[in-house]
């Protein structure tokens, strides 16, 4: 089966993703990446761009969580350390583009984008 993300880009940047594949850029701390979510982020989200990619990853729970960004992560001045606060939820993640390239990408219609936050977001604010 695999894990479904979604990446919002433009238009342009999801054809170019399309024919050669994502290329990382710099993330977080230095390190490069693709930012990926769990729903499809839109214009109306703050996302730049009306593309959404659809990937599909060969990725276990427990392999996709050494990814994630953490919402909610206090510095240790101590250690230097970040520390992450279990209580919270990451709502995206920072993979390597060979990871994610080598997952199934596919182009969604912006209804499909839609459909898809209203079925996965919309249900947990109404929970709220």
């Amino acid at each position: 089966m695999g894990i479904i993300m979604y990446h919002a880009t433009t238009p342009e940047s999801a054809r170019a993703i399309l024919d050669e594949g994502f290329k990382g850029f710099p993330a977080l701390a230095g390190d490069s990446g693709v930012w990926l979510s769990r729903v499809p982020f839109l214009e109306s989200d703050g996302a730049k761009g009306r593309a959404t990619l659809e990937v599909t990853l060969d990725l276990t729970e427990s392999q996709l969580a050494e990814y994630a960004v953490w919402e909610d992560e206090t510095l240790d001045p101590a250690t230097g350390e970040w520390i992450k606060d279990e209580a919270f939820e990451p709502y995206e993640w920072v993979l390597p583009a060979d990871v994610v390239n080598r997952g199934v990408v596919r182009l969604l219609s912006h209804d499909e984008a839609w459909d898809l936050r209203d079925r996965e977001v919309l249900p947990a604010w109404r929970k709220a």
